[in-house]
């Protein structure tokens, strides 16, 4: 068993806060492009449409924002496990080690044909 007593707040909000980035980038970029070049337009019950471009600059924020609260939660959420893990232990769970694979062959030092050819036939003599 492996327990896991407490976590590094700092470093763990960094990774936290970059795979928030990175996971919103991948959606927000593509949805700005695609706001940027297309008004939206809203009907009402009473039939009245309304017009309106996205602010498409703000939505390139959007990441930094994620990355932003997600190192703020992250942080807050390492703090309070590391509380409760001094009154309780920590939360255990089962690991086992896994031997990494055996390298390639080396490859050999005289090259091998691929398709090796039969020598030829000796003339026939009549």
């Amino acid at each position: 068993m492996v327990r896991i007593r407490r976590f590094g707040v700092i470093r763990t909000s960094n990774v936290a806060a970059v795979i928030y980035f990175i996971l919103t980038a991948i959606f927000v970029i593509p949805f700005t492009l695609f706001a940027a070049a297309t008004p939206m337009t809203v009907t009402d019950s009473l039939g009245r449409t309304v017009s309106f471009q996205l602010p498409w600059v703000f939505l390139l924020f959007v990441p930094f924002l994620y990355a932003g609260f997600g190192w703020l939660f992250t942080a807050l959420g390492c703090l309070i496990y590391n509380l409760a893990a001094s009154w309780t232990g920590g939360v255990e769970f089962e690991a086992i080690a896994v031997a990494p694979p055996p390298p390639p062959p080396a490859p050999s030092a005289a090259p091998q044909p691929a398709d090796p050819q039969p020598p030829p036939a000796a003339p026939r003599q009549q």
